[in-house]
């Protein structure tokens, strides 16, 4: 949710800096899909893909040569970052974007699978999976660090194991039947 900001100084044919504005640069960030893909995930998880799989940034012309670009991607993994002036990619477009997931938002985290979803036998363990996610849905890693869970129920439980990549196993062991 942070915007990636930068600086571009416009030369001409030669490399001399130009002294005056004008010239139309454009900036795009598109969300590259690769292993891991966060993408995949929103698939998998029958969540709705962000649409901010390409973002269209902004550049502000200061007059002088010199123009003030801004991007900001919601989805956390790398994109590729193209800048380019009147259609063509300036030196070095497309770059690499690393964008990070945000602090997590508890209400944006998920229960995500596990066979205690659903049901579950008066003293048997029964586990699920929970992610802790930013504000967009992304994981957050190391967020399953300081994720704590409160049984609703008569259960005794404890959500250990992280696996590294915000999510939790989650395991709680049923006391008295009911729902």
């Amino acid at each position: 949710g942070v915007p990636s900001e930068f600086i571009i100084s416009s030369v001409d044919a030669l490399g001399n800096k130009q002294s005056v504005g004008g010239d139309r640069f454009a900036v795009v960030a598109k969300y590259r899909v690769g292993v891991p893909s966060q993408l995949e995930e929103w698939e998998a998880g029958a969540r709705e893909p962000p649409s901010s799989v390409v973002v269209v940034g902004s550049v502000l012309d200061a007059g002088n040569g010199t123009y003030f670009a801004s991007v900001r991607p919601h989805i956390a993994g790398h994109h590729d970052l193209a800048v380019t002036i009147n259609g063509l990619h300036v030196k070095g477009s497309p770059f690499l974007l690393l964008v990070e997931p945000s602090s997590v938002i508890a209400d944006r985290s998920t229960a995500d699978w596990g066979h205690g979803l659903e049901s579950a036998v008066v003293n048997e363990a029964s586990t699920l999976t929970v992610t802790t996610r930013d504000l967009y849905g992304n994981p957050v890693p190391g967020g399953d660090l300081h994720l704590t869970c409160r049984l609703a129920s008569n259960a005794n439980g404890s959500c250990t194991s992280p696996f590294g990549n915000g999510s939790v196993l989650c395991t709680y062991t049923p006391v008295v039947s009911g729902s």
